[in-house]
């Protein structure tokens, strides 16, 4: 509602002075996607700065966001007379010249209580550790105004357990989420001893130290990961946080005395809200679920459990009913499955939302029910994979909910043309991602409801359809024609000979396009330099802001 007021004041009186007197907007970016709708708002939020108590520049899908972000505090100008209750920012696609070139804004706000930043996605391992633990001590030390801190890396779980975060003073921060993060935990309570919240995953305890035992004593809400923890190890890690009335932990690779509910249930005593999932590899024996049927379980509590396990790769999880979890590794239950549970309500794993279809690691037939909110499929593969998702995947999902379909560099050939026609046959595909030959073989249907467009280079086996490396000038007018109403289109500079003509007839609902120079690590026939002094010139004659990145990666934001 705020950013219609916004949008809509400058149009109507009435409607101006309701902006005017609305004390407390939330800005979201999300949806500004052209550069100069993107300006005029950057303009009306420095008009209200007075009014704004939060601002958001994220969006993991839009490859221009960093461009946004450094044009919104460079143009905003904020000082310390500025958004003087603005109380909560979150930023996405941050890495270390992004973030060195606006924190000074962002200290300048002195009402800031809360932050989340999710770091860029493409960085290297050791620059992601480097960065995740500079931006950690930055915000750990902010201001004593500072309460909440999300920091997100990607999937890859960063490692920071080794690295000293801590300085001369402590931090005021109660509120402490760290995703895709490994810390050292019993480092981290000398540094923030007054969290009442904490979410991460946690490097390996072997010895809790005695100080430890006076730390986290105003700790209300604790989410960790862990591997290979014995019970004892757990109850050592959660004794001095007698505060603490919400817990959740997933642990992988465990040790089976956690499989005890009475032992448990001395630790739970004083916990509302449970969850957990673990794991145990090469486990022989069946886990029972016994202890977890006493009246603390069933009745007091009205917690159950569920028990999986695998007969042929003797891999198991136990679980808190209902699933929380956004993945389930159905990739380690190989064969038939022994399934027990306290409770009665079917298991379903609604939080799951992204599935990855390979032949060679197929889906277990009693785990396709349990899939109900399937948003993005990814191929992986050819002929085998595709047959596998039409015969074992597509019958047990909702197509409904499909928006996001990718299939990635494939290694054999299959029926092209089914292929192209299951796709069109999704109805709310909003995101494809999709190699170059396959592409041309859809560039005569409507695509009037993609948003964002991925075209791969060719398949190493590709259709002999086609000899062209790149996009013929007839396949880059079709390609305009078909997606008439893409916001966002990323390819390899090679599948774009015609780049100039691309450019001069792309849609007008385009706001970015993402061009890469190497393909696997390397470069590929037409250069930056030549891209460059397209674009540059193309510039000359239309309103687009365009940078390049160390990598050759080009992003021309429209």
């Amino acid at each position: 509602m705020c950013d219609i007021l916004t949008s809509l004041s400058i149009v109507n009186k009435r409607l101006h002075s309701v902006a005017i007197n609305y004390h407390r907007f939330q800005l979201d970016f999300k949806y500004v996607k052209k550069c100069q709708d993107f300006n005029y708002f950057c303009r009306r939020s420095l008009l209200l700065s007075f009014q704004i108590v939060s601002v958001k520049l994220m969006n993991q899908h839009d490859a221009a966001m960093p461009l946004k972000i450094h044009r919104f505090f460079s143009d905003v100008k904020i000082t310390k007379n500025t958004f003087p209750i603005l109380n909560s920012l979150s930023i996405s696609h941050i890495n270390h010249n992004l973030w060195k070139s606006i924190k000074g804004h962002i200290r300048q706000i002195k009402s800031l209580i809360s932050i989340s930043i999710y770091l860029s996605t493409t960085l290297p391992y050791n620059p992601a550790c480097q960065l995740t633990v500079d931006i950690l001590r930055d915000l750990l030390y902010w201001s004593s105004t500072l309460k909440n801190v999300y920091l997100e890396a990607d999937d890859r779980l960063v490692d920071i357990s080794r690295f000293n975060l801590r300085r001369e003073q402590i931090s005021s921060i109660e509120h402490l989420t760290l995703r895709y993060i490994t810390i050292n935990i019993q480092h981290l309570y000398l540094i923030v001893p007054n969290l009442r919240s904490f979410d991460s995953k946690i490097a390996s305890v072997h010895h809790i130290q005695d100080t430890y035992l006076y730390s986290f004593q105003h700790l209300q809400q604790l989410s960790i990961h862990v591997n290979r923890f014995h019970m004892l190890t757990i109850e050592q890690l959660l004794y001095p946080m007698i505060k603490l009335n919400q817990l959740v932990i997933t642990g992988n690779q465990m040790y089976n005395d956690i499989c005890d509910g009475i032992a448990w249930e001395r630790i739970l005593t004083n916990i509302i809200s449970f969850k957990f999932m673990f794991s145990f590899e090469e486990n022989h024996d069946l886990i029972q679920l016994d202890s977890f049927r006493s009246s603390f379980w069933l009745e007091q509590n009205h917690w159950y459990v569920q028990y999986d396990y695998s007969k042929i790769g003797k891999f198991s999880l136990l679980y808190s009913i209902p699933y929380f979890m956004s993945t389930y590794p159905w990739f380690r239950m190989k064969g038939s499955i022994v399934s027990e549970s306290t409770g009665q309500q079917p298991i379903l794993f609604s939080n799951i939302n992204r599935l990855i279809v390979d032949y060679q690691r197929p889906i277990n037939n009693e785990l396709r029910n349990r899939f109900t909110n399937i948003e993005e499929l990814i191929l992986e593969d050819g002929e085998k994979s595709f047959d596998m998702l039409i015969n074992d995947i597509v019958p047990y999902i909702d197509m409904s909910f499909i928006n996001s379909f990718a299939i990635n560099q494939c290694f054999s050939e299959f029926d092209e043309d089914n292929f192209v026609q299951f796709i069109m046959n999704i109805p709310h595909l909003r995101s494809i991602t999709i190699p170059i030959d396959l592409l041309r073989l859809s560039l005569n249907n409507c695509w009037r409801n993609i948003k964002r467009l991925k075209i791969l280079p060719r398949r190493q086996m590709w259709s002999a359809r086609f000899m062209e490396k790149g996009l013929t000038s007839n396949e880059v007018d079709m390609l305009c024609s078909s997606f008439r109403s893409m916001e966002q289109i990323s390819f390899h500079v090679d599948t774009m000979p015609y780049l100039r003509e691309f450019l001069t007839k792309m849609p007008k609902t385009l706001s970015t396009i993402v061009i890469e120079h190497l393909i696997n690590g390397l470069s590929t026939d037409i250069t930056a330099s030549t891209t460059y002094k397209c674009i540059r010139s193309f510039a000359c004659s239309h309103r687009i802001f365009y940078k390049f990145h160390e990598n050759d990666l080009a992003i021309v934001w429209i």
